[in-house]
């Protein structure tokens, strides 16, 4: 069960799109690297799947621009890059 490959989708803040495969869960490491520091989960609204969305903790301090499409998913401000798995 634990072994099943899933994607996480990267939102980048200029817009472009990338996708990673990984089994299991992602690991934090990983996470951190993409987003580029300490993580935190944003809650996204119904009917996304249960999917987890994941941002960088201080974006809004080291002044991050908005990602306009994560924004979108979320339905609030994120900043930075975000993923989504």
């Amino acid at each position: 069960m634990g072994n099943k490959v899933r994607e996480m989708t990267i939102y980048h803040a200029n817009n472009q799109l990338e996708t990673k495969s990984f089994v299991g869960q992602p690991e934090l490491a990983e996470m951190q690297e993409v987003v580029g520091g300490f993580i935190a989960y944003v809650q996204l609204p119904r009917g996304n799947n249960h999917k987890k969305m994941v941002v960088n903790e201080e974006g809004l301090l080291m002044g991050l621009p908005v990602n306009r499409k994560a924004s979108l998913i979320a339905n609030q401000t994120i900043v930075g890059t975000a993923l989504v798995y």
